[in-house]
């Protein structure tokens, strides 16, 4: 995957007219005025992740030196971040000619509007993206759609799957609740299996997150012959959280390097890499083979990010920061890489720093529920009951009750309980430090389980 740009697919429904035909007019009677038919509009239908690619290729630098940077795609249009040599972003949509509402230009296969910043001190910028794109968009092609269904809370709307492949999915994953074994759940697989690689890998993901390791041989072989780059990546990183989850490590680590390896840009996987060699163990050869890595190419972000991760680990916490100051701005790398990054501001006493990163972060949608432990690592010095609540919010955002914490399957929350109830029973006059126990623990977070972040679906990765 050579994009490193955040690319995210806007889950949308869309139904052909065909899909809703009425009966002639005389049919309801004649009174009854039959249905007006749904405007049509222009949609970017599934499976244009490679056009996106090729249209706004990453590394793409318009006039004036405007970088690109996130893109997100929508139901019918992308919007685009472009970033300044000031640092200052701009925004630009792309839509249908016929379709997007204030555009500046057009080409013939798109409409371009700046959605940010005056359009009059972009147009530099703005007449060469045209020009980018009149010459990358000629293989373009929207969709038509007659209807938009939304706020569809079904999982082929949620998880970007076509309503063929959500039914066999749905029926493959009932199946695996009819026996016991995994064998048995591989053979129910390969009896649902299409032969279409989308909703194939689908089928393998979902056996992946219960199998045991008596089908490890054949389900790294189908993860393997994936042809599809898009599908063969989260197929792969699904493989490492397999193993992982089967107290696999050391295979784990060696499916995720191979992954870098081939891909610098496929962050999503080198966090994870990062996370189990902290498990396995790893050395000082370590550390010089990414950073040989990263001196070879200064543009290789799973080299940096792990860097950052392993110093992190080895209390380098100097040395980890300027890694994780650039690694927490790479897209994909999932909201954890946040955390490293507060707790080390936190471990070289930049408090500050580290409580504004929590605060702009905690409790928003797709940040990490790590950042409340953060939180109360940052109270326990100022306000001791503070601290214990942001604990119990921790315990509680991982659905557990904090009376039936000290029992929970998860390690993290147990911790989170056992030095809940520390502060708790804590005295001034005990004669112990308050921050004693910080000093025992590791550096956390401390990655000691394979429950960091399952990939629910393979959604297009930039």
């Amino acid at each position: 995957m050579k994009a490193r740009k955040h690319f995210v697919l806007i889950p949308a429904i869309v139904f052909a007219a065909c899909c809703f035909s009425f009966p002639a007019a005389w049919a309801l009677g004649p009174t009854v005025q039959p249905p007006q038919e749904a405007p049509a509009i222009y949609v970017i239908s599934q499976g244009m992740e490679n056009q996106v690619m090729e249209l706004l290729p990453d590394g793409m630098t318009l006039a004036g030196g405007y970088v690109i940077g996130n893109i997100l795609i929508e139901e019918s249009s992308i919007c685009v971040d472009f970033s300044a040599a000031d640092g200052k972003t701009v925004k630009i949509r792309l839509g249908h000619p016929e379709q997007l509402e204030g555009a500046y230009g057009k080409t013939a296969q798109f409409a371009v509007k700046a959605e940010s910043g005056d359009t009059a001190k972009l147009k530099t910028m703005l007449d060469d993206l045209l020009a980018r794109l009149r010459e990358n968009g000629k293989n373009w092609s929207w969709a038509k759609a007659s209807r938009k269904v939304q706020n569809i809370p079904d999982r082929s709307a949620a998880y970007f799957l076509s309503p063929e492949c959500a039914g066999v999915l749905k029926k493959t994953e009932a199946g695996f609740q009819t026996v016991s074994d995994s064998a048995g759940m591989l053979k129910i697989m390969e009896e649902n299996a299409t032969g279409k690689e989308d909703c194939d890998s689908w089928l393998l993901m979902s056996l992946m997150k219960s199998a045991d390791m008596t089908v490890s041989e054949q389900l790294e072989r189908l993860a393997r012959s994936i042809k599809s780059v898009y599908y063969s990546n989260s197929a792969m990183i699904m493989l490492g959280i397999y193993y992982q989850r089967n107290s696999q490590n050391a295979r784990a680590r060696d499916v995720w390097n191979e992954l870098i390896e081939k891909q610098p840009a496929l962050v999503e996987a080198a966090l994870r890499l990062a996370n189990v060699m902290a498990i396995v163990g790893y050395g000082e050869t370590d550390l010089a083979r990414f950073q040989q890595r990263l001196d070879k190419n200064p543009n290789d972000k799973s080299a940096d990010l792990v860097l950052g991760v392993l110093k992190y680990y080895m209390r380098d916490y100097s040395g980890a920061l300027p890694h994780l100051q650039r690694s927490v701005k790479y897209n994909n790398v999932g909201p954890e890489i946040l955390v490293f990054l507060v707790m080390t501001d936190y471990f070289l006493g930049r408090k500050d720093e580290a409580m504004r990163l929590t605060d702009e972060n905690i409790g928003k949608p797709g940040q990490s529920r790590r950042l409340y432990y953060c939180k109360a690592f940052q109270l326990l010095e100022k306000d001791r009951n503070a601290a214990m609540d942001y604990l119990v919010k921790f315990i509680e955002s991982h659905g557990a009750k904090v009376s039936e914490a000290a029992t929970n399957p998860s390690l993290e929350v147990k911790e989170a309980w056992e030095l809940l109830e520390y502060v708790r029973n804590w005295r001034e006059d005990s004669g112990v430090d308050l921050l004693a126990p910080l000093d025992m623990q590791a550096p956390w977070p401390m990655i000691n389980n394979y429950d960091y972040g399952v990939p629910a679906n393979p959604q297009p990765q930039r």
